[in-house]
């Protein structure tokens, strides 16, 4: 297939855009073949009597330049076809009726550097088992004209058979650990390009349940490793997962923590499985914020989340014939539409209709509406999608919270904290922080409802007391909240001890 480089030449000189283009502004295609545009001034060609255009081409970054071809005006573009990978130069020049060349200059510059690459990058995706309830992922990606922004990286434990994002920094090597079940299969499978755009896929997994050599997969002396105690959970440092404390422009921080350390597990756990606190309970006033309101639910054609096994299902009945309504029937599936069961009948057939499952899980829902006369259509057949769907969940977040550190430095007056929070029915903005002088409370909000990013940096004000518990508020997007305290408090010490030397005295 030939590839389109859709680069403009301007006026009769046919400057390429970019005439000093640098290496940084190559372009990279993983064809050998390609097509290069141009567009002219017909009223400047026609002035200078114009006949041909001539490419020239450098393979070794304009030491020496070869024509390459020579087209009329009219042609609008060059085929070209590299004998190789490489790094190609193109210049262009008009030549008039009189064999004058234009620009008249001797020396060519590239108006256009093109990278041909058709090599798959090399990418090494491994997880080891550093510790009994531990694993460690890392990557490293190799390639003269490596994409490190294409990263993708994914897990895969237990019983899921779904596989998950792995957040991490992109870049060419890193590392990041998280907490598992004792003796937990992980599997791991990671994707990544190059500028051309050729992608390679790798993976692995672990089945023992003992811990391996906790080695480096690579050299640490050459490549970058990611703090190996940055955050738990499948999530690598990153310097904007700290968010500004208006959520607006992030800082240039530099990370609190340092390499060499090993991760540590959560310090503060809230399990998932423990009854949740309710939504409606969060927003008082000891809390010092305004409970935001959830995101709103997906009506009929989508799904819809709630955290009660009781709850009513609003419907309307159109086309209403002179005999009336005989009935309303529900029926429910707990399958996606492969089996239905008839669940009963809306006795005062207005609208709503009470319902109440025996636990959590996925639901789906159809009605079916009886004419005064009899007249109904048949119940939902297997396959059929349900009207509506609705996820029951009572189950709050699972939630860790670390250790609070503070900074040194350029940090000096701030506070990490750092955080992961699992839940099946995420909401977008469902962590919260809050401070007290003690940890049964009141609570002053250190933030508002917020995405989950893992982190966040608090800029310590004045005011506050010298020692503080903060609290981790999570919730889903059934209002299920559940909340993290630190057991210790940390302690505020803004102060800079300073000595002041008095003076010197010999020793005899």
């Amino acid at each position: 297939m030939t590839n389109v480089l859709r680069i403009i030449v301007l006026t009769a000189g046919f400057a390429l855009i970019g005439a000093t283009a640098t290496a940084d502004d190559a372009v990279h295609t993983n064809k050998s073949k390609f097509r290069i545009p141009y567009r002219f001034n017909e009223a400047e060609m026609e002035r200078l009597g114009a006949r041909e255009v001539r490419l020239y081409v450098s393979t070794d970054r304009g030491l020496k330049w070869k024509m390459a071809q020579s087209v009329a005006p009219a042609t609008a573009r060059f085929l070209y076809e590299a004998d190789g990978d490489g790094e190609y130069w193109f210049s262009v020049r008009t030549i008039d009726r009189a064999g004058g060349m234009h620009p008249a200059t001797r020396q060519l510059t590239a108006g256009l550097k093109v990278v041909v690459d058709t090599v798959q990058p090399q990418l090494d995706v491994k997880i080891r088992r550093v510790r009994p309830d531990q694993v460690r992922l890392s990557w490293q990606g190799r390639d003269a004209y490596l994409d490190v922004q294409s990263i993708r990286l994914e897990f895969q434990q237990g019983q899921q058979q779904r596989w998950l994002p792995v957040r991490v920094v992109p870049q060419a090597a890193g590392q990041t650990a998280w907490n598992v079940p004792a003796g937990t299969e992980v599997a791991v499978r990671g994707t990544i390009a190059d500028l051309a755009g050729n992608t390679v896929e790798s993976s692995d997994a672990i089945v023992s349940s003992q811990a391996e050599n906790d080695s480096p997969f690579f050299d640490t002396g050459t490549v970058p490793l990611l703090p190996p105690d940055e955050l738990d959970g499948p999530i690598a440092s990153r310097r904007d997962r700290y968010i500004s404390q208006d959520g607006g422009s992030l800082p240039q921080l530099t990370p609190l923590t340092m390499p060499g350390r090993q991760l540590p597990s959560p310090q503060f756990t809230s399990n998932g499985s423990q009854k949740a606190e309710r939504s409606q309970s969060f927003g008082n006033s000891s809390d010092g914020l305004v409970p935001d309101s959830q995101p709103d639910p997906i009506d009929a054609g989508g799904v819809r989340t709630v955290g009660t096994k009781q709850f009513t299902i609003d419907y309307q009945i159109d086309d209403v014939g002179p005999s009336g309504i005989g009935a309303v029937e529900f029926f429910v599936t707990q399958d996606e539409g492969r089996t239905w069961f008839r669940y009963g009948v809306d006795e005062d057939r207005e609208s709503p209709f009470e319902v109440e499952v025996p636990s959590e899980g996925a639901y789906g829902f159809s009605i079916r509406v009886r004419s005064g006369v009899g007249l109904v259509d048949s119940p939902p057949q297997p396959g059929e999608d349900p009207d509506i769907a609705i996820v029951v969940d009572l189950t709050g977040p699972k939630a860790d919270l670390f250790a609070p550190e503070q900074g040194r430095g350029k940090n000096f007056g701030r506070v990490l904290l750092r955080w992961t929070v699992d839940d099946p029915n995420p909401t977008q903005k469902c962590v919260s922080l809050a401070y007290s002088a003690s940890p049964e409370g009141p609570w002053e909000p250190i933030t508002p409802w917020m995405e989950d990013r893992g982190g966040y940096l608090w800029e310590l004000g004045t005011g506050l007391p010298e020692r503080v518990f903060v609290r981790l508020n999570a919730r889903d997007r059934a209002g299920n909240v559940t909340r993290v305290v630190t057991p210790e408090p940390l302690t505020i010490d803004l102060s800079r001890p300073k000595a002041t030397i008095l003076k010197v005295a010999p020793v005899r």
